[in-house]
């Protein structure tokens, strides 16, 4: 996740603008991009590996003004998956390991994403799958996505359900290679087989049945002095009662300046499906002032445009009357 900070005191004038990130070879490669930054934007993206990144600023409506860029890791939930999607891997999931697996064929073992010894496995032989037991309602698989591995077929409680192109550039350790549909709440078997050159799997995430929670739209529009309600939802399961936590974090506005900080939980009994939390954005003295200092100077182009047009007036009369004279002579 990359973090871009406008010097918004001087005023917003990022209207659009890319981020790129150089790979280990040296290679750029687009990472996000996006309209306005303002206070603080956070471009989300897949987990890579890079020795540097760009930020292009690809249209401005002044001097553009970064006054501070992060880099960060995002923790599960706040990453994308391995294609680009903009489904994320929810945080309230439970795992199972490759190693708790039921596998057939020669497995190699190595470091997973965070650098956990011998939880990451891959083979390029025949027969070579992996059999993960879950009991809930939705599994992410998640292993290597490499240039020199293939074909995945996935099969769901005994059957075939897709394949799944698993080579991709460049590689990538921890990328999601495959999301199931929605099942029903029970007892399941996802099977992961290799049906060309190599595959790499380090374990699955699935919900338990006691649900996945997201805001139910991506974006809000909030109004100074205005308020909005945020609804939660609940999907994947409703069994049983369940406490979410939430806290407002800056990407477009300021906090304490466009909107009021909010930090609480909300509970959703059993079989609930909804909540909802109400925010509330703040009257802008800064706005206002910027607003009417605006104003001033405008009036006072049209005063000074006024004078000069009447200048200008005076002389051409002055200059036609020097004529007349002249002639009248």
């Amino acid at each position: 996740m990359v973090s871009i900070e406008e010097y918004i005191q001087k005023g917003q004038t990022i209207a659009a603008f890319t981020v790129e990130y150089k790979d280990l070879a040296g290679q750029w490669h687009d990472f996000a991009s996006g309209k306005t930054i303002s206070a603080k934007r956070l471009c989300r993206g897949e987990t890579v590996e890079g020795t540097a990144i760009r930020i292009n600023i690809t249209e401005a409506k002044d001097t553009p003004k970064i006054c501070n860029v992060g880099v960060y890791k995002a923790s599960k939930g706040f990453s994308l998956s391995s294609d680009g999607s903009s489904e994320a891997v929810p945080s309230n999931l439970k795992k199972v390991s490759i190693n708790d697996a039921t596998r057939e064929g020669k497995w190699n073992f190595e470091k997973d994403e965070d650098g956990n010894a011998n939880a990451s496995a891959w083979g390029d032989t025949e027969g070579l799958a992996a059999t993960f037991t879950f009991t809930g309602t939705k599994a992410w698989v998640v292993g290597t996505a490499d240039p020199n591995h293939g074909m995945m077929d996935v099969y769901i409680d005994g059957k075939k359900v897709d394949s799944v192109n698993t080579q991709k550039s460049p590689r990538k350790l921890g990328a999601v290679l495959y999301t199931t549909p929605d099942l029903e709440y029970g007892t399941h078997t996802i099977k992961l087989a290799r049906s060309t050159k190599a595959l790499g799997i380090s374990k699955i995430y699935y919900a338990d049945g006691s649900g996945i929670f997201t805001m139910k739209q991506s974006e809000y529009e909030l109004m100074y002095g205005g308020t909005t309600e945020v609804e939660i939802t609940r999907t994947g399961g409703t069994k049983g009662q369940a406490k979410v936590n939430y806290v407002t974090q800056s990407a477009g506005a300021e906090q304490g300046v466009n909107y009021t900080d909010l930090a609480g939980s909300v509970t959703f009994e059993d079989g609930e499906t909804s909540k909802k939390i109400t925010l509330t954005g703040l009257e802008n003295e800064k706005a206002e002032k910027i607003t009417e200092s605006l104003k001033q100077k405008i009036n006072q182009i049209a005063v000074e445009q006024k004078n000069q047009i009447a200048k200008e007036q005076k002389k051409r009369n002055e200059e036609e009357q020097k004529k007349l004279n002249e002639t009248q002579e």
